[in-house]
């Protein structure tokens, strides 16, 4: 497997960047909390219902707003963000934090979907990152269909937890547990869905630190663009994320394995949650 985080690969590390503003689906699974890791300094909960209200319409409103900018910009499609994003929900003492994540489709087309994560800290600042997925991303020009580049925000001091996007090399320890997990990652992916193929990993990744009180808690990590393929007419758009403590324990890990089409044309999502040996894999769309 190659070195993700290589020398080559600072270049793409800003590929996309981030915007700061201040400010049910029923599942096969019990309980709207799918996963759950503890450490002593976080805790950390991947949860699809129950989101707060509040939360999700601070997200909405800016996400929404950001999206619909860059279509009219770049003379593509409109999308509708879904009203039904999942999220990490970070806990530390009385302060709560969350990262949502959502998948939307054009207005007019099925095959042509935006990925957006909103980063919401505990004082209720937004910041975000998103891509452009689907088949017609497949058969167009990156230049059209790429990442949406943003000035970059780097948090100013701030009680409570926050984040803020990394803009050199996080620590050796970090990148190197990091490359450990996604190959553990990309392994169970394979065997769970039986594939032949490597999966293919794009070099767009996103590291930011979680703080608190301005101090590093660890490290949320996001690779995105990557492909997952079932044959020759059949694929996955893959996104993994990996959150890691700053003294290199995993707290927590998810893919979203989203068959195209994705949604139904002016639908949110269905997702479907799976766990294969200890990865939580939010599947969405059919194969």
């Amino acid at each position: 497997m190659k070195k993700i985080f290589s020398i080559s690969f600072l270049s793409f590390l800003l590929l996309f960047s981030c915007s700061n503003y201040n400010n049910s689906n029923n599942l096969n699974n019990n309980s709207n909390v799918i996963a759950i890791s503890n450490n002593k300094t976080l805790d950390i909960k991947l949860i699809t219902e129950n989101i707060p209200e509040n939360i999700i319409k601070i997200s909405q409103d800016v996400c929404q707003k950001a999206v619909d900018k860059a279509s009219k910009l770049r003379g593509i499609d409109y999308f509708n963000l879904p009203k039904n994003p999942f999220a990490l929900e970070i806990t530390k003492e009385n302060h709560k934090s969350y990262i949502l994540n959502y998948i939307g489709t054009s207005k007019e087309n099925i095959d042509l979907n935006v990925e957006v994560r909103s980063f919401i800290d505990s004082n209720n600042s937004v910041s975000y990152n998103f891509n452009y997925s689907g088949k017609m991303t497949l058969s167009n020009s990156r230049k059209t269909f790429g990442t949406y580049n943003l000035e970059p925000v780097i948090s100013s001091k701030n009680l409570g937890l926050s984040f803020e996007l990394i803009t050199g090399m996080p620590p050796e320890g970090i990148t190197k547990t990091f490359e450990r997990e996604l190959y553990n990652i990309t392994s169970d992916l394979k065997k769970n869905y039986r594939l032949d193929k490597d999966i293919k990993i794009g070099e767009d990744i996103l590291v930011y630190a979680i703080k608190f009180n301005d101090e590093l808690q660890g490290f949320f990590i996001q690779a995105y663009r990557n492909i997952l393929s079932l044959g020759e007419r059949k694929y996955a758009d893959l996104q993994i994320s990996i959150t890691i403590s700053n003294d290199y324990k995993i707290l927590n890990t998810y893919s979203v394995v989203a068959f195209n089409p994705k949604t139904e044309l002016n639908k949110d999502p269905v997702y479907k949650i799976k766990t294969f040996n200890n990865l939580k894999i939010i599947e969405v769309g059919d194969y």
